[in-house]
């Protein structure tokens, strides 16, 4: 019987026959885990209220052929702060649906569950900045599982881009931007013209920590661009459009219809 212990996040769970639970978590020390809560669905047990997503917790498994087991769960933390918010358990579940999608990319879970939970203890004491906390975590993560992005270069040509270039941001899977006069191809890049504050932007969130990115002032504007960009090079690595963008989308738009 081969048991090991490890610190996860809950990423989702759905229920498994009449009283077990399917859980998809993101540990410390294995990546993602895919595994058996048994008794979990039953209103009663102690496990159900331990798996809700975003969750931190300790865990034991036994290890299975095709499915690990749940054994016992300790509850590190459940996040209540931000749970409490529409908004923020909206862009938290974006989060957990980007990461759950990158875990596949994964070799080494550690340095970026680290990051994660950092980002998490940063995000409930400033959620009034959690959009640009959010486009710093997403950039991060780009960075460490090496898909760039590229800021300095032209995706096409090579060229370096300068203060002033008209760029945009490229698609279908490549990170960074190209120089509007020199594409040829009408497939591989957004249609919006990306001004330089952008790059400055992205570029001190690179370079920096997560945490210093409260240290900005970003205008709505800026904030929408930053969003727009980075959806189309998630959205091209992955190739498909998250369902929690569309849940944040119809919170906006419900938002500036009261308005």
């Amino acid at each position: 019987m081969k048991l090991y212990k490890d610190e996860c996040f809950v990423l989702k769970s759905s229920k498994l026959g009449d009283a077990d639970k399917l859980v998809v978590l993101f540990s410390k020390n294995n990546g993602r885990i895919d595994a058996i809560a048994k008794g979990a669905a039953k209103i009663l047990s102690r496990k159900a209220g331990s798996l809700d997503s975003l969750n931190k917790i300790n865990a034991q498994f036994y290890k299975g052929k095709n499915l690990d087991t749940l054994t016992e769960i300790t509850l590190i933390d459940d996040y209540a702060e931000i749970k409490n918010d529409l908004h923020t358990i909206a862009d938290i579940f974006y989060l957990l649906e980007l990461i759950l999608s990158f875990t596949k990319y994964l070799d080494d879970s550690e340095s970026l569950y680290e990051m994660f939970s950092k980002f998490l203890d940063i995000f409930r004491e400033n959620s009034d900045k959690g959009s640009i906390l959010i486009r710093s975590l997403e950039l991060q993560l780009l960075a460490q599982l090496g898909f760039g992005p590229i800021l300095d270069t032209c995706l096409h040509s090579g060229r370096r881009i300068v203060e002033g270039d008209k760029r945009v941001a490229a698609s279908g899977g490549y990170v960074g931007y190209l120089l509007l006069n020199e594409i040829h191809s009408q497939n591989d890049y957004s249609t919006t013209t990306i001004p330089d504050n952008i790059l400055k932007i992205q570029k001190f969130l690179l370079s920096n920590d997560l945490e210093d990115a409260l240290q900005l002032r970003v205008t709505k504007i800026q904030e929408n661009t930053l969003k727009s960009v980075h959806r189309i090079w998630l959205q091209g690595i992955l190739e498909q459009r998250l369902k929690s963008m569309t849940f944040i989308d119809q919170i906006n738009e419900s938002d500036n219809a009261r308005k």
